[in-house]
């Protein structure tokens, strides 16, 4: 990852002082965070990108179905006042986004960037900043 920060392509301030720090010989306890933060940007350089500007709701709110080729893009773990909650994000090849709110996300079955066929309840369909939603409960691979 310091290797990446050093070649990265500096096209804003937040890289450049990023590369500035990996090709310096120390830092001061003063960067600490901008160091850490090496390991966010070079995974963030990496993932995948997903269309998913054309997103549509998918099925039928309350129906239990079987969807197929559903690619888990991102696991995200929120803390919250009744504990953590799991967030996991589908996207399918047409680039409709799925989203499963779950206390687990089905533990080590699903693996980002892995695609799965799942039997789904549609819980709603949501807008989430502009993109259509599928809210999808009781995951589990077919």
């Amino acid at each position: 990852m310091v290797a990446w920060a050093k070649e990265v392509n500096a096209d804003n301030t937040y890289l450049n002082n990023l590369k500035v720090l990996a090709n310096s010989v120390a830092i001061s306890t003063r960067d600490f965070g901008l160091a850490a933060s090496i390991v966010v940007a070079y995974n963030k350089a990496h993932e995948t990108k997903v269309d998913t500007a054309n997103s549509k709701y998918q099925g039928t709110v309350g129906k239990r179905q079987v969807f197929t080729g559903l690619t888990l893009i991102k696991k995200i773990s929120v803390e919250g006042q009744y504990g953590t909650t799991n967030i996991c994000r589908f996207t399918d090849a047409a680039g409709n986004v799925f989203v499963w709110f779950a206390s687990n996300c089905g533990g080590k079955e699903f693996e980002e960037n892995n695609t799965y066929t799942v039997k789904a309840t549609v819980k709603a369909f949501k807008d989430y900043r502009g993109l259509q939603e599928t809210v999808i409960s009781r995951v589990v691979a077919a």
